[in-house]
């Protein structure tokens, strides 16, 4: 049966059904972007904009890993070390007050990582878990506050 199918053949019968999925995957997930392709519409100067500021971020924060490579180190240790405390203080049945003096505390020993690239994601953490652990209701501008 094999040797009734030439080479030319299933090389063919392969790229159609390759060029098939290709375009099918395409069409089902960049359908927008395939219209606007053949609309000839341009990006707008806000989009072109935003694109550049993401562009700039990733670089800058590539650029600060590079040059800070225990930044990442930093950044886990005190992870672990605020949900260990969170953990402990709802254990404990800490108050709000002590919990935001425990955790201005416990910032202040991580002074690099007040205007790195992880500091957000560490305010997000402080922020979830207080409201896991504390049913505190935590903002930004609070999280962010914790680091002075």
């Amino acid at each position: 049966m094999f040797t009734e199918i030439s080479w030319d053949s299933y090389i063919t019968i392969i790229a159609v059904l390759v060029t098939g999925y290709y375009l099918f995957v395409g069409f089902r997930y960049y359908r927008s972007d395939f219209i606007e392709l053949l609309s000839g519409k341009k990006m707008s100067q806000a989009d072109r904009a935003s694109f550049t500021e993401v562009q700039k971020s990733h670089k800058e924060n590539l650029q600060e890993a590079f040059e800070k490579p225990n930044l990442f180190q930093l950044a886990q240790s005190v992870s672990d070390e605020i949900q260990a405390y969170l953990h402990e203080g709802a254990r404990n049945k800490l108050n709000g007050d002590e919990v935001m003096k425990g955790l201005r505390l416990l910032l202040g020993k991580y002074p690099d990582l007040k205007n790195s690239s992880f500091s957000e994601v560490i305010e997000n953490l402080i922020i979830n878990e207080c409201e896991v652990n504390f049913s505190m209701q935590l903002d930004a501008e609070q999280a962010k506050a914790l680091w002075a």
